[in-house]
């Protein structure tokens, strides 16, 4: 995942994680040290996979300014957890996420914008997954335990300068994490 911290500085990180990590949430978000965080002035994401790489899914979020994504192809999380799943989103999550736009919105140039925002003490923020079923992991013999793994994902995230702001874009897979762990 690449993502922009500060205007004019890039920090690179290479993570291996299951095959839902690059459709559910593909975007977890929310840097709670902060007013508000948004994708709203990133930068374009690169079109093309880094050579090394080959593209197996990619989304460009197309559609009207202010509009949600479609819901034929994304799930939007609300609240905070899964049903009968742990608290939190079983990471800590201080936030609820939502459906409302001023949280969850296109941008009207094929981008999605999640923006964090604290009212008093309650922050709120955007969640969403994919409607997709076919990230079938194998299990041949090349992969031992059907295990998938993903090399790249690029991630373009635009936010002002605080304390963990580094963690409010991370790719996560559909079941939460254990409790107490970060993302």
């Amino acid at each position: 995942m690449s993502m922009s911290i500060r205007p004019g500085t890039r920090v690179h990180h290479r993570a291996r994680a299951p095959l839902l990590a690059v459709g559910a949430a593909l975007v977890t978000t929310c840097a709670l040290t902060l007013p508000t965080a948004s994708a709203e002035q990133a930068a374009p994401v690169a079109k093309a996979a880094p050579a090394a790489f080959q593209e197996v899914w990619r989304t460009d979020f197309d559609g009207a300014a202010g509009s949600r994504p479609a819901a034929d192809g994304w799930i939007t999380d609300t609240g905070t957890g899964y049903p009968s799943g742990p608290p939190n989103w079983g990471t800590g999550e201080r936030q609820t996420y939502t459906d409302r736009p001023e949280n969850l919105q296109l941008d009207g140039a094929g981008h999605l914008r999640i923006t964090a925002r604290k009212d008093g003490a309650t922050w709120t923020s955007g969640r969403i997954e994919p409607r997709r079923s076919d990230f079938a992991a194998p299990t041949d013999a090349t992969r031992p335990g059907g295990s998938l793994l993903v090399d790249h994902v690029a991630v373009s995230v635009r936010q002002p300068a605080g304390a963990r702001t580094d963690r409010a874009a991370t790719p996560t897979d559909r079941h939460p994490a254990p409790q107490g762990a970060t993302s």
